[in-house]
């Protein structure tokens, strides 16, 4: 793996020796990428996701969770399923799921005016913070 590049792999997440990961791609829970694979940048892996040997992932790619690559997968473009499947392009995913990013971005609006009006609401910050982990995987902060 190229450790000078900036990505994020879970901690419960497997990675292969010999693999390549571009810069901005994130690799959830309990996820495997196997050997002499290479997976583009700004990607979102989703979790318990298998990727067999030898393959190339794109660049701007989402997996969805629970999903098997056993092949190549081009740039820009959403894949789900068991063999993963092409389900559609990243910019297609985006605009139907617009109301959620923007629900996702007004949460976050919300917490930082509690923040900064230091407003004791811990319990509330924290539970908002996994409400905006879940909507950020399904933007996976691609084709911003």
């Amino acid at each position: 793996m190229d450790k000078e590049k900036e990505y994020f792999v879970h901690e419960s997440s497997y990675v292969d020796d010999n693999t390549k990961i571009g810069e901005g791609t994130k690799i959830w829970h309990f996820s495997h990428v196997m050997s002499n694979s290479e997976i583009g940048e700004n990607c979102n892996i989703g979790q318990n996701v298998v990727i067999s040997p030898d393959v190339k992932i794109g660049n701007n790619v989402i997996v969805g969770a629970h999903s098997t690559v056993t092949c190549d997968l081009e740039d820009n473009s959403v894949y789900v399923g068991n063999p993963a499947r092409y389900l559609c392009s990243v910019r297609d995913y985006i605009e139907r799921n617009e109301a959620l990013i923007a629900e996702a971005n007004h949460i976050k609006n919300i917490k930082v005016d509690v923040v900064e009006w230091r407003i004791d609401y811990h319990q509330d910050v924290e539970d908002l913070d996994k409400i905006i982990a879940s909507l950020t995987l399904l933007r996976g902060e691609i084709g911003n």
